[in-house]
């Protein structure tokens, strides 16, 4: 454990002397390897058991991953300051996979702290089959790409509703050919690496007992850390105040979502995936003007095809699994009700009838005085 601790800490020290020059931050770098520290030493000399502990691990590890990101996207609301364009390339790509596998060795170091002779921290879930866990990823996935299609639309509402004009998109530079199409997605693609992880799923730990006292602060934290990475949509717009707010409004229905998945699947792997395609996605539709018509055809219709196939998987296993508790809890509040008139409480549900058990999982009312 001491020892991936350092060599996690090795990694941020070499992706901050990398990466602070490729921002153009100086000060990102000792802010990044200052909250890096806190986060060894808390996982090194700390036990999990006080909430002020595990509030530091999340705080430390987000500014630890995400502050270059963060600064990043802030620098071009500031006056006079244009925004940092991002054109894809090997570097760009490198830059995110390093960044994936710090975002997601610090989740793994966590699991195992929380873990270690401590197992009431953790919550375990039961063990599945593999066309189980298959299924429930499927709907994990197909349930994510319908939150991010309401995100999108209340953020399409919030602006139209207070007349927010000139949001721009992602400061890219689509190139040309087929290998700009590569890195483009080589680059964006490992982003629900990179962000999951650190917004949804350490909080899923270090918390993971779902319950709505936890949930609301918690899904709060998530989406105003997330929306802090994204406001760079808001910069040109005016007026940027109401262009900051849907964006805040637009990550807090994304993360929200994001954490109640992973807190009813217990598995942060599928909203990772689901990020990743939606991304990849959207790289298909930029315009690359690749050459080679069938190669060109072939390769953007991959990640919309997937996702599709993966929505509709995931969907079918819902309906499978879920629907029959569904529907049988459906006809269990139809079915039993207090007679009115007759006492009120526990008399009333009394007198109503004898709740039994019938085939197919429901319950049936029945009458004592019947015949």
């Amino acid at each position: 454990m001491r020892i991936l601790l350092m060599l996690w800490w090795t990694g941020c020290a070499i992706q901050t002397w990398i990466g602070d020059p490729w921002w153009r931050m100086p000060g990102v770098g000792v802010v990044m390897m200052t909250a890096a520290t806190i986060f060894v030493v808390l996982l090194w000399q700390c036990s999990p058991r006080g909430r002020g502990v595990r509030a530091g691990v999340y705080v430390s590890a987000l500014v630890a991953l995400q502050s270059p990101a963060v600064v990043s996207a802030v620098w071009p609301l500031l006056p006079e300051h244009p925004p940092i364009v991002v054109r894809p390339s090997a570097v760009s790509a490198a830059v995110t996979a390093a960044a994936a596998v710090m975002a997601v060795t610090a989740w793994l170091l966590v699991r195992a702290w929380l873990s270690a002779g401590r197992r009431s921290y953790v919550s375990h879930r039961p063990a599945r089959a593999w066309r189980d866990t298959a299924g429930l990823a499927a709907l994990v996935i197909a349930l994510y790409f319908l939150a991010d299609i309401a995100a999108h639309g209340l953020k399409a509402g919030a602006q139209a509703a207070f007349g927010v004009e000139g949001m721009s998109g992602y400061p890219d530079v689509p190139g040309s050919g087929f290998a700009a199409f590569g890195w483009a997605l080589a680059t964006y693609a490992p982003a629900g690496a990179v962000e999951e992880p650190v917004y949804v799923g350490l909080l899923a730990l270090l918390w993971p007992r779902l319950r709505a006292r936890t949930f609301i602060p918690l899904a709060l934290v998530s989406s105003l850390a997330r929306a802090s990475m994204h406001v760079y949509y808001a910069a040109g717009a005016t007026p940027l105040v109401a262009a900051i707010g849907a964006v805040v409004l637009w990550c807090a229905v994304w993360s929200s979502a994001s954490l109640l998945l992973i807190y009813r699947s217990r598995m942060l792997w599928p909203v990772i995936v689901g990020h990743g395609l939606l991304n990849a996605v959207g790289v298909v539709g930029d315009d690359y003007r690749l050459g080679g018509v069938l190669l060109t055809a072939v390769v953007m219709t991959v990640p919309p095809a997937a996702l599709g196939v993966l929505s509709f998987a995931g969907l079918r296993y819902g309906l499978v699994t879920y629907g029959p508790r569904l529907r049988a809890a459906a006809v269990r509040r139809s079915w039993v009700r207090p007679l009115s008139g007759i006492g009120g409480g526990a008399a009333s549900a009394a007198n109503a009838g004898l709740v039994v058990q019938v085939e197919g999982g429901g319950q049936a009312a029945v009458d004592r005085d019947r015949g």
